[in-house]
């Protein structure tokens, strides 16, 4: 399976553990436990879409999205996904950034969002432990409100690649159910474009 299509199986997990009977405090644990791999899943995509193998190997033992996207953002301005807008018009297809950042999970919240869940998991010393609320009554909103953030990011995305000149167009959720990518590799002689699905 490759990592996009196990972002997309965490995705399918927190869905069907918060329909469970388990109790809340559970839920919001797995819920959490699910949304820190998305946040892992996310970083290592960045790092696989560029290609850079030099870096991988560096961060060979590594998962932090905060240490993978410090070292991305050294040789890449632009290595984070773009959600995108597409349309059919007239003269074709159209390829647009969403301009509504707000909706969207940023490079800073996926960091904020995977250290929040570790602290939140780690029981650590015996009074962090005497303190967790395990047996809650309230499923916390917080997990929804990321989870829409993080798939409103990553159902219909872009990442730029400067050699060659690509664009990489992921559909997470496309009607065919396989997740689509496109190459659009753009230069002085135009545009070509490849197609791939991924389980």
């Amino acid at each position: 399976m490759s990592a996009m299509g196990e972002l997309k199986l965490r995705f399918a997990m927190i869905d069907y553990i918060k329909r469970s009977n388990h109790p809340i405090g559970l839920i919001n644990e797995i819920c959490f436990l699910e949304l820190r791999h998305v946040c892992e899943l996310l970083s290592i995509c960045c790092l696989i879409a560029r290609g850079d193998y030099t870096t991988h190997e560096a961060l060979h033992d590594d998962y932090a999205p905060g240490k993978i996207f410090s070292a991305l953002r050294k040789q890449w301005e632009d290595f984070f996904p773009q959600d995108i807008i597409v349309t059919q018009e007239a003269g074709g297809i159209h390829i647009r950034a969403n301009t509504n950042k707000a909706a969207v999970v940023s490079q800073q919240e996926i960091i904020n969002i995977w250290n929040l869940s570790g602290a939140l998991l780690h029981r650590g010393s015996i009074s962090h432990y005497m303190k967790r609320q395990f047996l809650d009554t309230i499923f916390d909103a917080r997990i929804d409100a990321y989870v829409s953030k993080i798939f409103s990011l990553m159902k219909l995305h872009t990442i730029t690649i400067e050699t060659p000149k690509t664009l990489l167009l992921v559909d997470l959720f496309p009607p065919t159910a396989k997740i689509e990518l496109k190459f659009l590799m753009y230069g002085d002689k135009g545009m070509t474009v490849e197609m791939f699905d991924l389980k």
